[in-house]
């Protein structure tokens, strides 16, 4: 059984060429079958890696130190999703620190490479101050998001089928 599965992905991008826009294939054909006992890092430029290798972090020290209150509940026939949904919001919470320290400093302290490019090429400031946000929400989403999954996928790697937690 697979929890996500894409099949013959493909994605054209359209580039410019001198004074011709063409239309190239960036994806083509792409497979991705994920199961559920597997883990699947999400990576892109926003580093995201760093989201996921901090969100892994913390979920272990966070179930290690808080095992007995874990433990208590699943006593009382709660989920594992339940017993940890504490440790789960800690968890993406840590896991931004990386990228919400970023929003602190662009366009004051650090000059990003879209809106520095953009005013070279002698585009209207304003304009490139709207792609640069434009470029940092998108940032935020994808390290969010890559958070939030890898938390909520290695949750389960803590527990048995039979919901005892394992943590060493």
């Amino acid at each position: 059984m697979f929890k996500l599965e894409l099949k013959q992905v493909t994605r054209k991008r359209v580039v410019k060429s001198g004074n011709v826009f063409k239309e190239i294939e960036v994806l083509k054909g792409v497979d991705l079958s994920i199961k559920a006992e597997e883990i699947c890092t999400v990576l892109g430029h926003s580093g995201s890696g760093k989201n996921n290798f901090l969100a892994l972090k913390r979920m272990y020290s966070e179930m290690k130190s808080k095992k007995d209150k874990i433990e208590q509940a699943l006593v009382l026939r709660v989920t594992s999703t339940q017993a940890v949904e504490g440790l789960f919001k800690a968890t993406v919470k840590a896991a931004m620190i990386p990228t919400l320290n970023l929003m602190k400093v662009v366009g004051l302290v650090q000059l990003p490479g879209a809106m520095t490019g953009m005013i070279l090429a002698g585009a209207s400031p304003l304009e490139a101050v709207k792609l640069q946000i434009i470029v940092v929400y998108m940032l935020i989403c994808a390290g969010s998001l890559a958070a939030v999954i890898t938390a909520r996928l290695s949750q389960s790697t803590y527990f048995t089928k039979y919901r005892q937690l394992i943590v060493s």
